[in-house]
């Protein structure tokens, strides 16, 4: 928002949410058995372009949620939340965990946003995955590759929810505090009170594109 302004933009400048917190598809009958279930949501970008270290490091984090995933006794999910490079990676993933994770892996982004949304917690790479849960008050784990993955967590009032991946000794506690807060109802109200409030940013947001649109429409008239 600084360097937009800082070109000359000024007050011309908005800075809103991303909009697709406005979107709540139903989850289809046929996936019911997914509600309430522990979602992984890998991202090929966390490795594209990497060193095989950091492929390496990214696929140890992956394997601790899983495993700690597993011990809770719960549902656990592999979620493709989009492309190719993503199904590899849960499939790679698969062949390195004590259990074999069910695959989720949905043509339509609609039907998966609903299978994130029903969810119990997730923990995710893909930064309209993150959003897709903590727009439905689901209590979420980020491990991104650029800023704007703790910018969205900070959005919604849970920064400490972001994981440094470099930052191998934080990543247990990461986990464990997930897990606890995906039982805390406190947890999901604070939640729901900051997609509620998002929500209403992005509604702000098309109001004003509407409004400046009519009002360039009428000029034009």
């Amino acid at each position: 928002m600084a360097y937009v302004q800082a070109t000359g933009g000024g007050d011309r400048a908005r800075l809103s949410p991303d909009f697709t917190n406005l979107l709540h598809p139903d989850l289809p009958a046929r996936l019911a058995h997914v509600r309430g279930a522990l979602l992984l949501v890998p991202n090929e970008k966390m490795v594209i372009g990497q060193n095989e270290g950091r492929r390496a490091l990214y696929m140890e984090f992956l394997r601790l949620c899983a495993e700690r995933f597993l011990a809770t006794g719960r549902d656990v999910l592999l979620l493709v939340h989009e492309g190719r490079g993503d199904r590899q990676l849960a499939a790679e993933l698969n062949t390195q965990v004590s259990k074999p994770i069910t695959l989720v892996d949905e043509p339509s982004p609609l039907v998966t946003k609903a299978v994130i949304a029903a969810a119990h917690a997730t923990v995710s790479s893909r930064f309209h995955g993150l959003v897709s849960a903590l727009s439905a008050a689901v209590p979420s784990l980020a491990c991104g590759w650029t800023h704007k993955y703790g910018e969205l967590m900070a959005d919604y009032g849970c920064p400490e929810f972001n994981v440094d991946l470099a930052d191998r000794a934080a990543w247990p506690h990461k986990l464990d505090h997930l897990v606890r807060a995906a039982q805390d109802d406190a947890v999901r109200a604070s939640l729901q009170q900051a997609a509620s409030a998002q929500q209403k940013l992005s509604e702000e947001m098309w109001a004003g594109i509407f409004s400046l649109v009519r009002q360039r429409h009428g000029a034009v008239a």
